[in-house]
């Protein structure tokens, strides 16, 4: 006889409260994490020396030519980056990091005048962080040109388009690596753990079939992999802007690569040969994220294309969107229907094998 729907349900969770329980007792979750915070520390080690490299960055746009702005430039404690188009200013800005400020030259300016200069700065930019480089910044520029210079922070920040470059890109890109690395590893080996341990003979001897195992794997894979995404949006919590599209790439970048895991451990049997195919799918999976940091406009446009059909590229396209103030609600339904199209495609031939399975 059959079990009901209503008894299929709590054999799924069942065995998903079971696969919890093992993780938290083997450890898996604590190598989780850890794996977790290691891809963020060393997606982060760019950055950081970028930032003890190039500390107290300037980003500096006057629509004429000044003296004064050489005397700058000759300042060994200042890093100066003259622009020569309001535009240029705001896009260095937003591929920068928080101790990255924009100096708007008014026209005519003379530093004797005790005018302030206008500032502006990216909205993650934390207030005690611009302050303490805007005092010190002052102090240099009045120490260069003898004369007292003020700054004046402008209310507006900036926001910045959804296909933005450099950290932002970045960030992006280590959202889906984590997730997309993990959730390839994790998920699997689940199965795997279950063929080896003999658990898959005694579970296929209760009423439970391979179908049920199936979804109880997934939901723990769904509930482990939203834990380490979420660890990843608190660390970029100053980042976003629009929670919406952060949370749907969340959701649907974890559905997508936990029924990979589910389509790589329904096919292959052991660790090995797991690895062998996950190794080169993570490869094809992940060499959009790194195009994206070098740009659209370098890449031929057929490689391009390609590119964009990738789930990864989609989900890396919908969590960027959460940087902006204003995203655009078709972007946002567009990528979470891509990545839920690729979930129930792989959840599908997944299910498919298991039917198999069972025959």
């Amino acid at each position: 006889m059959k079990p009901s729907k209503h008894e299929r349900m709590r054999i799924i969770a069942a065995i998903a409260r079971k696969d919890i329980l093992d993780a938290l007792r083997n450890r898996t979750l604590l190598a989780l994490l850890i794996g977790t915070a290691t891809l963020l520390m060393t997606a982060q080690i760019g950055p950081l020396i970028s930032r003890l490299m190039q500390p107290n960055a300037i980003v500096l746009y006057s629509p004429e030519a000044a003296t004064w702005i050489e005397t700058v430039h000759e300042n060994d404690r200042l890093r100066v980056l003259q622009v020569d188009q309001r535009a240029t200013l705001e896009t260095v800005l937003l591929e920068g990091q928080e101790t990255r400020i924009g100096i708007v030259v008014p026209a005519g300016y003379d530093p004797s005048s005790g005018e302030a200069l206008p500032v502006i700065a990216a909205h993650w930019a934390s207030d005690a962080r611009l302050s303490e480089t805007i005092s010190f910044i002052e102090a240099e520029l009045t120490r260069s040109l003898d004369t007292l210079v003020t700054l004046e922070l402008q209310e507006e920040r900036l926001y910045p388009p959804a296909d933005a470059r450099g950290y932002l890109a970045m960030a992006a890109m280590t959202f889906v690596l984590a997730l997309t690395i993990l959730g390839a590893v994790f998920t699997p080996t689940l199965m795997v753990e279950e063929r080896r341990t003999g658990t898959l003979k005694a579970l296929l001897v209760s009423p439970a079939r391979h179908a049920d195992i199936l979804f109880g794997e997934a939901l723990t894979g769904v509930v482990y992999l939203l834990l380490c995404g979420a660890i990843v949006l608190g660390l970029h919590n100053r980042l976003i802007a629009s929670w919406g599209p952060a949370l749907a790439a969340l959701v649907g970048t974890t559905l997508m690569v936990v029924s990979i895991g589910l389509l790589l451990g329904v096919f292959f049997d052991d660790a090995m040969s797991i690895n062998a195919v996950a190794a080169p799918m993570l490869i094809l999976l992940l060499a959009p994220l790194f195009a994206r940091l070098v740009g659209s406009d370098r890449i031929p446009s057929w490689l391009n294309a390609a590119f964009n059909a990738l789930p990864s590229t989609r989900a890396a396209h919908l969590y960027q969107t959460a940087f902006t103030l204003v995203p655009s609600p078709s972007g946002i339904l567009a990528d979470t229907a891509i990545l839920l199209l690729y979930t129930a495609i792989f959840l599908a031939l997944a299910i498919l094998r298991t039917r198999q399975r069972e025959r």
